[in-house]
């Protein structure tokens, strides 16, 4: 078995765990309890970490023919807030997502394929964004 060290690992939220609906808030507990165990690991290793926020599709309510949950947007904030709250806890950053999204805090339109998935523009705005992120750890401000 190869046994890997990355330099630094960053964690991508999506929103799958949520497309079906929340039922209590202890389901999104349990969701964030999964990416604090990632960031556990991370931490007793020495590897920074980075967590990218959810962010929910814009105005669709049907994904690949698949019905959305109708308060998915409300839950995408929930557990972004508990995706912050974990970070600060854990000394890992999170990085900035704004450049994604609209005044409702979607996904844009101009930057999704099917309303939730990048395509190559969305793709570019999420790969600078994670490497300011990271030169802001490491301070190096190369791509």
């Amino acid at each position: 078995m190869a046994v890997i060290r990355p330099a630094h690992v960053v964690v991508i939220a999506g929103v799958n765990d949520l497309k079906n609906g929340v039922r209590s808030p202890e389901d999104l507990v349990t969701i964030n309890r999964s990416f604090e165990e990632m960031l556990l690991i991370g931490e007793a290793m020495d590897i920074p970490m980075t967590i990218c926020p959810v962010w929910g599709a814009s105005s669709k309510s049907t994904l690949r023919g698949l019905a959305l949950a109708p308060d998915l947007g409300r839950h995408v904030e929930d557990l972004n807030l508990l995706l912050l709250e974990t970070a600060e806890e854990r000394s890992a950053n999170l990085a900035e997502i704004d450049p994604l999204l609209d005044e409702r805090n979607l996904m844009r339109k101009s930057l999704s394929s099917d309303a939730l998935h990048l395509n190559a523009a969305g793709i570019e705005i999420l790969r600078k964004s994670l490497l300011e992120s990271l030169d802001s750890i490491d301070g190096d401000g190369s791509d």
